[in-house]
């Protein structure tokens, strides 16, 4: 009995041993594995260098007071109360989201109901996907320079058409008006940027078998109800990459409003990044400045985190 039970225990040890050597061997690079590893370095030194150390960085000074000349001074978490006290950062924070809920809402629907139209034989579609992805391309100075002459007051042929067509109230100058300049900002920014999400719909549509729809069109199925119940189903993971890259790019958008506004941010188009160059830079507040960082990012951690969870706990459903 002793000598079996012996006999098994060196056996198990053997194999143990064994096993180790083995994931030993496995962990070791080979040449062309090396190789690989060599190429990802500047990749991954230049990810360091100017994303995750900046983050380490935010973090650090968000905890303290420094106006960019003297010695930073230890304060806490100082900041982050004065940013849950004051009234302007809550503000900020609310535009984003009222921001973040249209562009996202209008940019991930409107490029899908595009990608849909586009996705056909018909003669000119090239030129029309061409027209639709231009503002894309368009600088987003020369887009908000744009835009700015044509809402203004003297120009703005908006007003002309709606007072023409017997649409009287809807002549407005929206963009000069605080109750309106938001929503007007909102519209441009999906304008600006509807292109990318009507490429990748039509990129992903174009991937969908045609015995799928096919099968449908025969069965009576029109072209609503194949949208609805076979082409929106199989993009659900292009869905949610997008609205997940949305949310992040209405969360920390900046340009488009600075340009729009030329520096000038009025109180009804603060958001929170336009807050934090003023905060560091008008302000000389580095460390209030690199608090509302940290605020904004753990923000867009979170929303992006739920998104992706609802969006499979429905995918699984």
């Amino acid at each position: 009995m002793r000598t079996g039970r012996g006999a098994v225990e060196s056996e198990a040890l053997a194999v143990t041993a064994a096993g180790r050597v083995g994931r030993r061997a496995r962990w070791r690079p080979r040449g062309d594995e090396w190789a690989g590893y060599l190429f990802l370095l500047p990749a991954v030194a230049l990810t360091l260098a100017f994303v995750v150390w900046p983050i380490v960085q935010s973090f650090r000074l968000s905890l303290f007071e420094w106006n960019g000349y003297a010695e930073p001074t230890f304060v806490g978490t100082r900041n982050f109360a004065a940013i849950a006290r004051g009234t302007s950062y809550r503000d900020a924070l609310a535009h984003n989201l009222i921001f973040m809920v249209g562009y996202t809402f209008f940019e991930v629907a409107i490029g899908f109901v595009l990608a849909a139209l586009l996705n056909t034989r018909v003669r000119g579609v090239v030129l029309f996907r061409t027209i639709f992805f231009l503002p894309v391309v368009i600088p987003t100075a020369v887009a908000a320079l744009l835009w700015g002459m044509v809402l203004s007051p003297q120009l703005d042929p908006f007003s002309a058409f709606f007072e023409g067509v017997g649409l009287p109230f809807l002549a407005h100058p929206w963009l000069g008006d605080s109750d309106t300049a938001l929503y007007a900002v909102t519209a441009i920014a999906v304008w600006k940027n509807v292109g990318v999400s009507m490429i990748i719909y039509l990129a992903a549509m174009q991937d969908i078998p045609a015995e799928l729809l096919e099968a449908a069109s025969i069965d009576g199925a029109g072209v609503v109800r194949r949208l609805r119940h076979i082409v929106f189903p199989l993009l659900r993971p292009i869905t949610v990459v997008l609205v997940v890259l949305s949310v992040i790019f209405s969360m920390r958008t900046f340009d488009i409003v600075w340009a729009l506004t030329r520096g000038q941010i009025r109180e009804a188009l603060e958001m929170v990044s336009t807050l934090i160059v003023r905060t560091a830079f008008d302000y000389h507040e580095f460390g209030l400045a690199a608090a509302l960082a940290v605020v904004l990012f753990l923000i867009i951690l979170v929303l992006a985190i739920a998104q992706v969870a609802m969006m499979e706990r429905g995918a699984e459903r």
